[in-house]
């Protein structure tokens, strides 16, 4: 008789930016080993693919897209799936910035942190909208950008791409104006002058993002820290 397929628990969670319920079940053996390698390799790229892979594969959703939600809902989902994949709590190494304490005093102790996953949330900025006024009449809205899209910024044009991408649809007091392709939200951003790329800039700046701090005593020197976490290179 063939060996009996296995049954995976189900979880579920809510994302951030739109409060939606996401049903998921935990990795697989075989899903956690390809992640792994991705990581390894150090290839920004290809973690990113891994990540979209494993998440689209887990999420118990018809049609769903990791690389087609905002960034920090995909991170967020990332480190849920995690902590019911393989435990709720990361433990981290941390010392002091150049090995030398708020005192001025040698110190290189590595101390363990120990972070509950569970308990990471996706903080809002102050100052953050997602409608930027350029002039007295016109103004964009905009889109947050997926983690797929902030993995491909290398250079300044591929940044301006994203800040494109972005833009959803501008308007005035008397109508809406969409892009009909790509290209023309590129030349669009393109003859912006640098105080309204600027002003669109602090959208990126200041978006929701994963983040957590912590607060520890070192091992070492005894001395308390914080520490700020944020995004998902950090809690790993």
């Amino acid at each position: 008789m063939a060996l009996p397929k296995l049954t995976a628990v189900k979880f579920a969670t809510n994302l951030p930016s739109n409060g939606k319920k996401i049903e998921f079940r935990p990795f697989l053996v075989k899903e956690e080993k390809a992640l792994l390698v991705a990581m390894e390799a150090e290839d920004m790229n290809q973690m990113m693919m891994s990540l979209r892979d494993i998440v689209n594969s887990c999420v118990e959703e018809p049609n769903f897209d990791v690389g087609k939600i905002p960034f920090f809902d995909a991170e967020y989902l990332f480190l849920q799936l995690r902590s019911k994949s393989i435990g709720e709590i990361s433990t981290l190494q941390y010392r002091h910035t150049n090995g030398v304490n708020y005192k001025g005093e040698q110190c290189n102790t590595a101390t363990d942190i120990n972070i509950k996953l569970d308990e990471i949330k996706a903080e809002n900025l102050e100052e953050h909208t997602d409608t930027i006024k350029l002039t007295d009449q016109l103004s964009v809205k905009m889109r947050y950008p997926s983690i797929i899209e902030i993995a491909k910024i290398e250079s300044e044009k591929q940044e301006i791409d994203m800040v494109a991408a972005s833009i959803d649809y501008a308007f005035d007091a008397n109508q809406t104006y969409e892009a009909d392709t790509p290209e023309q939200k590129v030349e669009f951003v393109e003859s912006m002058t640098a105080q309204q790329l600027q002003k669109i800039s602090k959208f990126f700046d200041t978006m929701p993002r994963i983040r957590h701090t912590v607060k520890y005593k070192c091992k070492g020197c005894g001395q308390e820290d914080t520490v700020t976490l944020e995004g998902l290179a950090d809690f790993f």
